[in-house]
């Protein structure tokens, strides 16, 4: 007689997801915001990921600076930390969007909010950004 197999589904693809390995398709910089860019990378497996756009989502921030290519860490979960792109003082609880080169910047009016800042920031100095779903 035969055994039937038991087929156990596994619904998560990263869990918890706080940390996912992508491969740059443009330049990423440390401490910016990646989104998906494309399919999976045929050779490594790893999602794709570029530059976030402005007012757009993001899958997580870059720990390091990529080339075309190269892997890179993506974090999200909890409080990361994410460079300003604001012009001026950005106080702690400001719900913040994605600006101009994956950067974090004051929600604007219609805006896509991310998350909140929490403590205050100057321009162009790394925010400790509170995802807004963690």
């Amino acid at each position: 007689a035969t055994m039937a197999a038991t087929v156990i589904f596994q619904p998560h693809v990263y869990s918890p997801g706080q940390r996912i390995t992508g491969v740059a398709t443009a330049a990423v910089t440390l401490g910016t915001l990646v989104m998906v860019s494309a399919d999976r990378d045929a050779l490594t497996g790893s999602i794709s990921v570029a530059p976030a756009t402005a007012d757009g989502y993001a899958l997580g921030v870059a720990d390091s600076n990529a080339a075309p290519g190269q892997l890179v860490t993506c974090h999200s979960g909890g409080v990361v930390k994410v460079l300003s792109g604001a012009t001026a003082l950005m106080t702690a609880g400001t719900v913040v969007q994605i600006g101009t080169g994956g950067t974090v910047v004051p929600l604007a009016n219609g805006g896509q909010p991310i998350g909140y800042i929490v403590s205050n920031v100057l321009p162009g100095a790394f925010a400790e950004l509170r995802w807004i779903n963690s």
